[in-house]
């Protein structure tokens, strides 16, 4: 009955998710607006935006996985700033069904990458 149980475990691949790497990918900051934007009233409207990507980028099971973060500060219609942030990261993800790796990619690992860009 152990032999059993062995075999059966050995046909399924173990499942393994390791952070390799974290990197600033891309980091900008544009005030295309100044200096006067900073006579007029400071009420900014700000606008922040989150998105990932991912790709698998060898065979072995190592994806980057890309969190972008764009903030807008807006003065009367006027850009008053712009910072766009690309954190990324290389992550070993191998054994995992198609779902539970759309979610990894998707949200475990840009919530691990978060809070390196919010840096």
């Amino acid at each position: 009955m152990a032999d059993e149980q062995a075999a059966g475990n050995a046909e399924q691949p173990q499942q393994q998710f390791a952070l390799q790497r974290i990197y600033t990918k891309d980091i900008s900051l544009e005030s295309p607006a100044t200096p006067g934007v900073f006579r007029k009233q400071w009420q900014p409207q700000v606008n922040v935006d989150l998105g990932t990507k991912s790709e698998k980028i060898d065979e072995t099971g190592n994806f980057e996985v890309v969190l972008t973060i764009t903030i807008t500060a807006k003065i009367e219609e006027e850009t008053a700033f712009l910072i766009e942030v690309q954190q990324a990261g290389i992550f070993f993800i191998t054994g995992f069904g198609e779902e539970d790796l759309r979610r990894i990619v998707g949200t475990t690992a840009p919530n691990i990458l978060f809070p390196y860009a919010r840096e």
